[in-house]
């Protein structure tokens, strides 16, 4: 299976899990029922995670723990050179670690939105944070632990009732 469609199978499974909180909302039309996580935001985590991580760590591998109010997505290695975790909020040009990586997924669309899987702008994150704001009111956070580093998405919502 090509690396894009490992990251759509788990794009697809994190969207439609069962085990995801669903935002739902009072409306003049009944009961309206909308994800958790921005899709976008989602995407734009999982792309990071491949691309960014440090491939030289042996033995490590990109982790995605789904819990009921977030989901955390560590990744192998440090940011890379000279970044820390507020250059990124502050809207920073990321350096790329894996070159040829993010130049591979422009080639790719995203099914999210159809354009490409990493445009290389260096405004994924900053959208990132934007999609979950809008949905939970909170800003993902970025922390560095270890020799990795973790994203965390907060759910957005009240959890429906069955």
């Amino acid at each position: 299976m090509s690396v894009s469609n490992q990251i759509e199978s788990v794009l697809d499974y994190l969207l439609k899990s069962p085990f995801l909180a669903i935002r739902s909302e009072k409306t003049v039309l009944g009961r309206e029922d909308r994800p958790a996580y921005s899709g976008l935001a989602v995407q734009e985590a999982i792309v990071n995670a491949v691309v960014h991580r440090d491939y030289e760590l042996t033995g490590s591998q990109i982790i995605i723990n789904v819990f009921p109010d977030r989901l955390e997505i560590r990744n192998p290695g440090f940011l890379h050179n000279t970044l820390k975790p507020e250059d990124l909020y502050a809207g920073c040009q990321p350096m790329r670690r894996n070159q040829h990586l993010s130049g591979f997924f422009r080639d790719f669309h995203s099914p999210m939105n159809g354009r490409s899987l990493m445009e290389a702008r260096g405004v994924g994150f900053l959208s990132l944070v934007r999609e979950s704001m809008e949905l939970s009111g909170r800003s993902p956070s970025f922390e560095v632990i270890g020799q990795g580093i973790k994203l965390t998405i907060f759910a957005g919502g009240v959890v429906a009732d069955s």
